[in-house]
């Protein structure tokens, strides 16, 4: 009789399994078509490497007409830049997502859109890569393109590292109803020449570069102050500026205005010898608590120059140094690599109520400085004493609270200058100074979207051994342990 009874017993436990299981399905589906048009997303990398900053996000929300972006991309990207590919896809995903007024399209230029493309005056890139131990070259369509308002910019060259600071800015630039005047004040285009003191300023990639984002004028008084947003100052040699020049610059300041200046505290002259000047913005320098210094800095981290004379050919210049050691709170350095500062004077700050400082660029702690008056030949550096080395400040800001004016000074007067922009990314760096500038800070905290990679600490031979076998032995000897423990129970 009791065989029944748990027969009956089984089969109610099966079915009340079954209800179980069906009903938990059913929930599961039900709760997939529910949450089927939610995306939720958690960044956990170091820095909210793949989130949109603060910054564009603000930008974004506060749209009022549509933007489009089109990612122009052909399907012959070879597979190594696949990564690449995929992490700009997912950035520009991110700006679709952060506003219904942004759509995103693909268009392969090759197929389709070839209109679209040269509209942008976008073309091909070419692509390398190492195949079967031999260099493969192919070139294909890898863009991108914004437009709004009747306005549309291309982005040729895509680094993930750098482009949401560059896709906002042009976002930021596209959907403003009036155009954005940046002055000009002592840069007069003219013909590049040789290394030397005598070669000619010439500032026609800055002119051109910032033409295409904003509208430049000469600051020369004609026009009021007030419609300037930025005003990029040069206190240089082909076209020095005048005492009225300086009184107009001294007035758009009192009335809050925001200014990026070159300057510097030496004259290098055709003997090839440094010597003191007086800058004409000196006054307005020190009214924010700065002064430039009549001195030359140079560093044992600098750029490789070719010079064509008997003491020297090949090596690194020191008077021509570079530096990464930038403030981590600057946004206009989120895509720059590092400076390079051709004959460079050093800052020095000093105390004005009413001014906020800051430090923006410095030298590595391998720099020093010579006083003027002082020799650039190659042949005439002498090696630095120990006490010698420090960091020197390169770049400094000042903000008036009273009057919300601003000044970026760089105390070196080449650092855009055609003949010496090489491979630095002094070009990004000011136009990405203007932008912030320009925009009222609207683009600051704009960082770079690489990964941090955390070194390990420094280690002696012996802890590498160590830490090098403990690796090796540790998982072999914890499943020897194991079996032996098996063993021994089965003994």
């Amino acid at each position: 009789m009791r065989i029944p009874k748990l027969t009956k017993y089984l089969h109610i436990q099966n079915t009340s399994r079954d209800i179980v299981v069906g009903a938990s399905i059913v929930l599961l589906v039900a709760v997939n078509i529910l949450i089927s048009g939610v995306s939720v997303r958690l960044d956990l990398s170091r820095g909210k490497a793949y989130s949109l900053s603060a910054s564009t996000q603000k930008i974004l929300a506060s749209l009022k007409d549509p933007v489009e972006i089109t990612f122009f991309l052909s399907d012959n990207i070879p597979s190594s830049f696949l990564t690449t590919k995929n992490q700009v896809n997912d950035l520009l995903v991110e700006y679709r997502r952060g506003s219904s007024q942004v759509s995103l399209s693909y268009v392969d230029p090759r197929k389709q859109g070839q209109q679209a493309a040269q509209e942008y005056g976008i073309q091909e890139v070419q692509f390398s890569q190492l195949a079967q131990d031999e260099y493969a070259v192919s070139s294909g369509y890898f863009s991108i393109g914004v437009q709004s308002n009747g306005q549309k910019i291309a982005i040729q060259q895509l680094d993930p590292t750098n482009l949401e600071y560059t896709i906002t800015s042009i976002i930021y630039k596209v959907s403003q109803p009036e155009e954005v005047t940046v002055g000009l004040a002592g840069i007069a285009p003219s013909f590049g020449g040789q290394f030397g003191a005598s070669s000619p300023e010439s500032f026609n990639v800055l002119t051109q570069i910032l033409g295409q984002q904003f509208t430049l004028a000469n600051f020369d008084g004609a026009n009021e102050s007030a419609e300037y947003k930025t005003l990029v100052v040069l206190d240089g040699l082909s076209s020095p500026l005048t005492d009225e020049m300086t009184e107009q610059i001294d007035a758009y300041v009192k009335e809050g205005g925001k200014i990026i200046a070159f300057t510097s505290g030496v004259d290098i002259g055709e003997d090839m010898m440094a010597a003191s000047r007086e800058s004409k913005l000196a006054p307005l320098v020190s009214s924010f608590g700065m002064r430039v210094n009549t001195d030359l800095v140079l560093s044992n981290q600098a750029e490789i120059v070719n010079f064509s004379n008997d003491f020297f050919n090949r090596g690194k210049y020191p008077f021509w140094l570079m530096t990464n050691v930038f403030n981590p709170d600057a946004s206009y350095t989120a895509n720059v690599n590092y400076l390079l500062f051709p004959w460079t004077s050093s800052l020095t700050f000093t105390q004005r109520d009413g001014v906020v400082q800051k430090d923006i660029v410095r030298t590595t702690p391998q720099s020093w400085e010579r006083t003027t008056p002082v020799s650039i030949t190659p042949e005439s550096i002498q090696e630095p004493k120990a006490s010698e080395l420090k960091s020197q400040l390169l770049i400094g800001y000042g903000k008036d609270t009273k009057t919300g004016a601003e000044l970026m000074l760089i105390p070196s007067i080449r650092f855009v200058d055609d003949n010496y922009l090489g491979r630095s990314g002094n070009l990004e760096f000011i136009v990405n100074l203007v932008n912030e500038f320009a925009s009222n800070g609207a683009l600051s905290g704009i960082r770079s979207r690489a990964l941090t990679a955390l070194p390990l600490p420094a280690l002696d031979a012996t802890a590498k051994d160590i830490y090098k076998w403990a690796n090796v032995l540790a998982l072999p000897l914890l499943l020897s342990a194991w079996g032996a423990i098996r063993l021994k129970k089965r003994g």
